[in-house]
């Protein structure tokens, strides 16, 4: 709720919250939040007479009014369509940059963190379980719980029996998998291989197995497709037939088009394992 006066203007709802400021300077501030926000001729409009992106302008001038240090926004886009949301995202971090604004972000869309964050805090009931900078802690999840709400959803659990200066090896019921060198974890350990939907490859036939990566015959179930992207959910192919070992895949169009994905099941996928990370699993 943007919690906007429904009986005034755009420009008296940005002067809310800089009543006690002398007039002129109050005017010019709200000039000033009017220009960089993109509301020109809106001025004197009501916010039912807006749309919810110039609405949800409307309430960050009012916060930004005041020249805060510190700007909270808790889920500030959800309730607007996709292409709006995108538009505003970038506004945001335009604005971040051009203001040097500490911000404060909330929101459950990981695209969105990932959009507008420098670093980036995993909160979940109650505590916050890793926080960092947004490349590590998406590259390098701490724990299995981190990767579930990173969406990381290829997780496979087992154990350390491998650990040099060039990869970690981690077998799993179903497979033995290679992940990075700089992976927390020691020999013996309980781990969990993990690897994110766009860093499995899809491999054309003809290309040589790499010495290092992890590479899997798999039969393709279900394919959804969202526009710019198909989501491929594959099963492992064992020596007794399908393995209930499920790998997801994320293609873009281009590549899904240019490779004729759609026209066969069986495929042979690599792990990357610059792309692949061991996480320890903890029992308390």
């Amino acid at each position: 709720d943007l919690a906007l006066f429904p009986h005034l203007s755009v420009a008296e709802n940005i002067g809310f919250a800089i009543q006690d400021w002398p007039r002129t300077q109050r005017q010019e501030r709200v000039a000033e939040l009017v220009e960089l926000l993109g509301l020109n001729g809106m001025e004197t409009r009501l916010p039912q007479a807006t749309s919810g992106g110039q609405q949800q302008r409307v309430a960050l001038g009012r916060a930004l009014a005041a020249r805060p240090r510190l700007l909270l926004l808790d889920e500030p886009f959800t309730a607007l369509d996709s292409s709006i949301r995108d538009v505003l995202r970038r506004e945001v971090a335009q604005l971040q940059r051009r203001l040097g604004l500490a911000t404060l972000f909330v929101t459950h869309d990981l695209q969105e963190a990932y959009s507008l964050a420098d670093q980036i805090a995993i909160f979940d009931d109650g505590v916050v379980l890793q926080f960092g900078p947004k490349a590590e802690v998406f590259s390098r999840p701490a724990s299995v719980r981190v990767a579930e709400l990173l969406d990381s959803r290829n997780i496979f659990k087992g154990r350390v029996v491998v650990k040099n200066e060039q990869f970690v090896e981690v077998e799993t019921p179903w497979f033995r998998g290679r992940a990075r060198a700089d992976s927390n974890v020691n020999l013996g350990d309980d781990a969990a291989l993990c690897v994110r939907p766009e860093h499995v490859i899809i491999q054309r036939d003809r290309r040589p197995k790499g010495n290092f990566e992890t590479t899997l015959e798999v039969e393709i179930n279900e394919t959804v497709g969202t526009g710019n992207n198909f989501r491929l959910y594959t099963r492992l192919m064992g020596d007794a037939g399908l393995a209930e070992c499920q790998i997801e895949i994320e293609v873009s169009a281009h590549p899904y088009e240019v490779m004729k994905i759609a026209s066969r099941r069986n495929w042979r996928v690599a792990l990357s394992m610059e792309k692949t990370v061991a996480i320890p699993i903890r029992t308390r």
